[in-house]
């Protein structure tokens, strides 16, 4: 349904039925929330009552729907959502539950898909090794949004809470269960590798030997990566596939993909995440901004070379400049 051809009493309930859970009714969850009789909330559902003010302000408090969002009219204007990443506000445990949250939405609709496009870090694949996704995390909040809490920590001192490693884990069965078409380009983990290079090289490391450690390890992701496109298929690493062939497709843009992206679709919904940064993403779900994304995203596959599904001359010379590009070096 095109957003910007409703009225914002009509757009809101729209945007409501994308946040509630596909078994919630409606008209029950909006009488909670207004705390007025499930009649009147049907009454305002059926556009016999209007919403007041009052009430529009309450249902996009609660749902968290920006009321710019709800009056945007024109195709030139695009309504962005994101997560607060400032000091006061930041927490690990509520991004790891956002992207959850986010997949569990998809994952309960009909036919959902994925399209992501990787300049750096594949990071749901990340997920698989737990010493890659901690250092990955970490190195972020430290060192490129400098959080207040992680500024005197060491890394050998921080650990996941039993909650965040019970997301980690949702998330990545969430992940390996959905479909996707995935763009890598040539500097795939480089700048990852750079990162654990230059806290290696600056001794933040109280254990020199944790950069090795991680190195070993993202060459066992590589690994990983590579036997998923050579079967088509995403799993977690140390399982065995589900023979659920064809749910991962992989291309690599010899170019560059100039921003990660994350688009979903299912029969009745589809939207867009842009992560200008690692971990603070822009989500939208405008409807002509959506599909004119998906044309471009398109236009990059297209031009892109398939190396999944294939022992191509394409597949193994990605891999073998991949295990080149992410060596360590020395110090």
């Amino acid at each position: 349904m095109n957003h910007t051809q409703l009225d914002p009493q009509q757009k809101l309930i729209e945007l409501i039925k994308l946040k509630i859970g596909k078994n919630d009714a409606i008209g029950l969850v909006i009488s909670d929330v207004l705390d007025i009789s499930t009649d009147a909330a049907y009454r305002r559902l059926r556009g016999e009552k209007a919403f007041t003010i009052h009430e529009l302000g309450e249902l996009s408090k609660h749902f968290d729907i920006s009321l710019d969002k709800l009056f945007e009219v024109t195709q030139k204007s695009v309504t962005f959502d994101y997560l607060s990443l400032n000091d006061a506000t930041f927490s690990l445990e509520i991004y790891l539950s956002s992207i959850r949250d986010a997949l569990l939405n998809l994952k309960n609709k009909k036919n959902p898909s994925l399209i992501l496009t990787v300049n750096n870090t594949p990071f749901f694949q990340l997920l698989n090794f737990p010493e890659l996704v901690r250092f990955k995390l970490f190195f972020w909040m430290k060192m490129h949004l400098q959080l207040k809490q992680y500024q005197q920590m060491h890394y050998c001192d921080f650990s996941f809470s039993a909650n965040e490693k019970n997301l980690i884990a949702e998330i990545l069965q969430l992940y390996v269960s959905i479909p996707s078409t995935e763009v890598y380009d040539s500097e795939l983990l480089q700048g990852f590798v750079r990162e654990v290079s230059f806290y290696r090289d600056s001794n933040y490391f109280k254990n020199s030997s944790v950069a090795t450690l991680l190195h070993e390890d993202i060459h066992l992701l590589i690994a990983h990566i590579e036997h998923q496109a050579l079967i088509g298929e995403k799993f977690k690493v140390n399982t065995q596939p589900l023979e659920n062939i064809g749910n991962l497709t992989l291309y690599y843009n010899e170019t560059l993909n100039a921003v990660a992206s994350f688009y979903y679709s299912s029969d009745d919904s589809k939207g867009l995440f842009l992560a200008h940064n690692f971990m603070n993403s822009l989500h939208t779900s405008n409807k002509s901004y959506v599909e004119d994304t998906k044309i471009v995203l398109d236009r990059i596959i297209l031009n892109s070379s398939k190396i999944s599904e294939s022992n191509s001359k394409e597949k193994n010379q990605f891999f073998g400049k991949l295990r080149e590009g992410c060596s360590l070096g020395s110090n």
